[in-house]
């Protein structure tokens, strides 16, 4: 997988067998003072697009949301350092975010992680009023719980 040139703004895709979420969009959820875990809903066709490659670092992807003058990036907890299976996916303010490859085929893959290439990711029925949450893996799970959808998050624009 190579790593991912700047691009145009574009919205991110949730392709899934899972019926629940996929062909849904990740956005961000406010959680606080410039804080935002990334949830899943219906994409908003004529919604602005909240995500770019980062031009000087294209490994990364910007999150567009606080406007040009605050930067923010999307941050992939692979929850290696607290021995999680799983951990929430940000988009704060002043963040340096994780660093991702992408492939037409599989979409975005955290570099970090015990795998080669880097993991994927979950969408969860977690918390912030039960909507669907990103997560990305750090293993390989030995199962699930029946609230998550194994989950692929490519570019759509």
């Amino acid at each position: 997988m190579a790593v991912v040139a700047p691009s145009t703004p574009f919205n991110l895709k949730i392709v899934s067998a899972d019926i629940r979420v996929n062909g849904k969009c990740a956005y961000a959820y406010h959680t606080g003072a410039g804080f935002n875990d990334l949830v899943i809903g219906a994409c908003d066709p004529s919604g602005g697009r909240s995500f770019a490659i980062n031009a000087a670092e294209p490994a990364k992807i910007d999150f567009l949301g606080f406007g040009g003058s605050t930067p923010a990036q999307v941050q992939a907890y692979d929850g290696t350092a607290s021995y999680e299976v799983w951990a929430k996916v940000v988009a704060n303010a002043g963040l340096s975010g994780s660093e991702f490859t992408y492939s037409e085929a599989e979409g975005f893959k955290q570099r970090s992680g015990g795998a080669a290439g880097g993991l994927g990711f979950l969408a969860c029925r977690w918390s912030h009023y039960n909507n669907w949450q990103l997560f990305a893996l750090s293993r390989e799970p030995d199962s699930f719980p029946s609230s998550c959808a194994r989950v692929a998050v490519k570019k759509a624009f």
